[in-house]
């Protein structure tokens, strides 16, 4: 029986991911030493009130570093059923 050549899936935003990896990490550190040693709390202006800021630390680093997190999943999940398939 004969395998059925599958071909690896491109993984263009976790290859930026990767890129990003170690800045990203320091990045995401120091945000939340902010928090937590220093109390500072991020915020963001809805029309002219100004209210605490619920974003995960997260989807602020993906923004920042233009990397789709919907896409980061979708290459991981067709990256492991490329892997599953070749088991």
């Amino acid at each position: 029986m004969s395998a059925v050549a599958t071909k690896e899936p491109k993984t263009p935003e976790l290859n930026r991911m990767a890129e990003v990896r170690v800045e990203s990490q320091a990045i995401g550190d120091f945000l939340a030493w902010l928090q937590t040693e220093k109390k500072i709390k991020f915020a963001k202006y809805y029309g002219e009130r100004l209210a605490p800021a619920q974003v995960p630390v997260e989807d602020t680093l993906a923004e920042f570093f233009e990397i789709d997190l919907k896409k980061v999943e979708k290459e991981r999940q067709a990256l492991l059923d490329f892997i599953r398939k070749k088991s």
